[in-house]
């Protein structure tokens, strides 16, 4: 009991520090609080923008693919068409033998040498009798399924990818990367497991990305619509130096002796993306 007097101020203006302190850091906890729930926030509305312009983008691919098929089937409807002779087709086409609507994997075509994928509908006789196939080719370096530029979030990404990894469409650098493989395996592997939702990796141009993963409906290809994390932590820093300042200000006011630490805006800002991931 000897020791608390001297832990306790021997002036007046130690005591009114201490009063300072005892008030100022709540204060302090509660604008910390405020800050890192606001930041989470921040990444879990930034998550869903991503989500809903993977969906969205999605939705576009799926309508081109079923544009292409509803064109097919009429074709493969005409009588003309259903009148071709299946014993004169190439036998090594005989693999053919499964009477629905398919789409290829990208592949480099004879004709042209560019990268393309075929959308392939059988032909039917009268007793549903496979006759043969009707097909389409897309040419990938001049396929653009996606929303134009202007409706899109600035530096945001989008990427068609299919199962085993190989990029059919993108936004950008589309003659770099159509035809190559996912730039990173393991988030291949991320989006194959999960299918729908969000994930958080580094995009092909070595940026930080928040990723909206959508399925796009009825084919093995996926869309991912990346979006930078500077510009999702972008709103949180700038609370965070507004809050600096005003404790610097704060501190100024008060009494030689009594700091506070005002600064990490861009740690605190990491720091809670890190948690949020879990």
């Amino acid at each position: 009991m000897r020791l608390l007097p001297r832990l306790l101020p021997q002036t007046i203006r130690g005591e009114f520090a201490l009063f300072a302190a005892s008030l100022a850091l709540p204060l302090v906890a509660l604008i910390g609080y405020g800050l890192y729930d606001r930041t989470r926030d921040d990444i879990a509305a930034s998550e869903g923008i991503a989500r809903r312009l993977a969906e969205s983008n999605a939705d576009r691919v799926s309508e081109y693919v079923a544009g292409l098929r509803a064109t097919l089937e009429a074709v493969a409807r005409r009588p003309l068409v259903r009148a071709m002779d299946a014993a004169r087709c190439d036998p090594r086409l005989a693999d053919l033998v499964d009477p629905g609507f398919r789409v290829s994997t990208p592949l480099l075509s004879r004709v042209t040498g560019r990268w393309i994928v075929s959308a392939v509908h059988p032909v039917l006789g009268e007793d549903g009798a496979l006759l043969g196939t009707v097909a389409v080719a897309t040419d990938l370096l001049r396929w653009r399924p996606f929303a134009p530029p202007e409706a899109l979030p600035e530096r945001a990404t989008l990427t068609v990818v299919t199962l085993d990894g190989t990029i059919i469409a993108r936004s950008v650098e589309t003659d770099k990367w159509i035809g190559r493989k996912l730039w990173d395996e393991r988030l291949l592997t991320r989006i194959v497991e999960r299918k729908e939702g969000v994930v958080h990796a580094t995009g092909a141009d070595k940026v930080e990305r928040v990723f909206g993963v959508s399925q796009v409906a009825a084919l093995p290809w996926f869309l991912l619509a990346g979006l930078p994390e500077e510009s999702v932590f972008a709103p949180a820093r700038a609370r965070c130096a507004r809050s600096t300042a005003s404790r610097a200000s704060f501190r100024r006011t008060t009494p030689a002796g009594w700091t506070t630490r005002a600064g990490g805006c861009s740690a605190s800002s990491a720091t809670t993306a890190r948690r949020w991931r879990g």
